[in-house]
């Protein structure tokens, strides 16, 4: 996946200065001081680094390398400084008096340029604050890095930038509380449709392949040609509001189903959300003339594996209220072809979706649907995936939340009717198969269902997913049939 970031970052005066006036203990800090404490698993590039539970961190979480690479790539993310200053940078690391001390280091690294201090060697038992060294920044915006620089993990907690002679091992809880921001989240530019969708060259036929009407919903499944001249199976849908129809979509879609898959399935959370440790897609991202290397996968849903669409390449009517479609994946791909029942019952609104599949290979997968086409931030009038994303709140990119952790199986979207049709807006929704779900206690690591109010372009596209990737019910060996409903 080729993806490009814009990022327009402002240029920066930077030298390293000497730290003999720094204050061993605290001083009143001048009303025009600046301090910032990032949190290290708040890093919204965290590369080849991991985020680690640890009661003993400020956040009771911190970043290590996690292990896939000998030379993991940087942890990165932006700041946005208010004033120009010396600042003084500190790190939070953790160390062992007795248990190797002094091998898990790192550096800290601003705009590219490496502090020449290495952190995490201070022989202490525990986490605790280092001197980093001080530098003097512009106004704007700024990229730390954490750089791994052994071959045995360094642990990071927390960064501190502040203009303040100021010593933060003297700070109270609520003190480092305070200083507290959110890093600078920076815009990813995402592809225009999923990656590895064919591209349609020949509009789709006025004759249906196979149809279902209940009076209430109407699918069309119709026959269009993409560019290889094979014929790709494309759907039109259609509500019934008052006497009248309203097209959901203007155009014909293809169907956007997609299987996920990874040999190795680490799965960790933040804030409720998992994260697959994926280095994700590289990105270049320039920086005052400079070029970074940036991986986003680790919590988009869509990066947490190696991604195959799955393409309709034929319809059969079953019968009134069921069609089958089959579905071929791409070569070399774990999953080589699949099969969909869409099922319409009379008298209802939803359709049920069931794809069975048949992976090549043992490892880990997930089944994914974006079910509807994707519409801009504008469109939308109100979204619902709880607790997190209700009425206008929505991510600044794709997240999953999972059937453990809402209260509702769903990802929602409320949405302005198409132009022209003058009717009320439209609410489209991806649901969980409610016999999927099981009468127990749900726990972080026993999911159905993950769904999400964005698709892999960024447009507000709710998608759902199952199993989760690298959670239970995930792990599929070769040649065995797995189902999933939704």
């Amino acid at each position: 996946m080729q993806l490009k970031i814009p990022i327009v970052i402002h240029s920066l005066a930077l030298c390293i200065l000497g730290t003999s006036g720094l204050a061993a203990g605290p001083k009143p800090s001048r009303p025009s001081d600046v301090t910032l404490l990032v949190e290290a698993e708040d890093f919204q590039f965290p590369g080849g680094w991991k985020v680690v539970g640890d009661a003993d961190a400020l956040g009771r979480k911190y970043l290590m390398p996690d292990g896939s690479d000998n030379h993991p790539p940087d942890a990165l993310t932006a700041v946005t400084l208010p004033q120009a200053g010396e600042y003084h940078l500190w790190a939070r690391t953790r160390d062992y008096k007795t248990y190797l001390p002094g091998v898990r280091r790192f550096k800290l690294a601003i705009d590219g340029q490496p502090l020449e201090k290495e952190l995490g060697a201070h022989g202490n038992e525990g986490f605790a604050w280092e001197l980093v060294g001080t530098v003097k920044l512009d106004p704007g915006d700024h990229m730390l890095a954490l750089r791994f620089t052994t071959s045995i993990f360094a642990r990071c907690d927390a960064i501190l930038l502040t203009t303040a002679l100021l010593d933060p091992r003297s700070a109270t809880a609520a003190q480092l509380a305070a200083w507290r921001v959110r890093p600078r989240s920076i815009e990813v530019e995402s592809p225009k449709q999923l990656p590895g969708l064919p591209e349609l060259r020949q509009a789709a036929s006025t004759q249906p392949l196979a149809a279902l009407d209940n009076g209430r919903l109407r699918v069309k499944f119709t026959a269009s040609l993409d560019e290889t001249g094979a014929t790709v199976v494309t759907r039109q849908l259609a509500v019934r509001v008052g006497d009248s129809w309203t097209a959901v979509s203007q155009e014909p879609s293809v169907e956007w189903i997609f299987a996920l898959s990874r040999k190795d399935s680490a799965v960790t959370f933040h804030e409720g959300k998992p994260r697959w440790n994926s280095q994700g897609p590289v990105q270049s991202v320039h920086v005052g003339g400079r070029s970074y290397e940036v991986h986003t996968g680790a919590d988009d849903p869509f990066s947490a594996g190696s991604m195959t669409p799955l393409v309709a390449r034929a319809a059969r009517q079953i019968d009134d209220k069921t069609v089958e479609l089959s579905y071929a994946g791409t070569a070399g791909s774990g999953i080589a072809q699949a099969v969909g029942r869409w099922t319409l019952e009379p008298d209802r609104y939803d359709l049920k979706i069931a794809v069975s599949v048949e992976p090549l290979e043992e490892a880990s997968y997930s089944l994914g649907f974006c079910g509807f086409a994707g519409y801009d931030r504008d469109q939308v009038e109100f979204v619902q995936l709880p607790p997190l994303y209700q009425f206008q709140r929505l991510p600044d990119r794709p997240l999953m939340v999972t059937s453990s952790f809402t209260p509702h199986p769903l990802a929602l979207a409320q949405v302005a009717a198409p132009s022209g049709q003058g009717c009320q807006p439209l609410s489209l929704a991806v649901v969980g198969e409610p016999s999927s779900l099981p009468m127990r206690w749900p726990t972080a690591h026993n999911p159905i269902y993950g769904f999400s109010l964005l698709g892999p372009t960024q447009a507000v596209q709710p998608s759902i997913f199952s199993p989760v990737l690298g959670l239970e019910g995930s792990h599929w060996t070769a040649g065995r049939k797995h189902q999933v409903a939704w």
